[in-house]
């Protein structure tokens, strides 16, 4: 799974907006994105793979990342 694959896919399992943070911890925990060096995916990746996607994810406010096609009122 690509990494914008597997924040889409906690986003879509959630249902709500989360931080870069949040969506790091859950990826790392479910295990749905190795990196090459085996390392957990820090938060900063998530946060720049997900300004590379924008037309994936739409932010919330307080620094929160959600799907693109959700309702500007989550």
């Amino acid at each position: 799974m690509l990494l914008h694959e597997a924040i889409a896919h906690v986003l879509q399992t959630n249902g709500r907006p989360m931080s870069p943070s949040e969506i790091a911890q859950e990826v790392n925990t479910l295990g749905l994105y190795k990196r090459r060096d085996n390392n957990p995916v820090p938060s900063n990746q998530i946060s720049a793979r997900i300004n590379k996607y924008l037309e994936l994810f739409r932010r919330y406010p307080a620094s929160r990342w959600g799907l693109a096609d959700w309702p500007d009122n989550l």
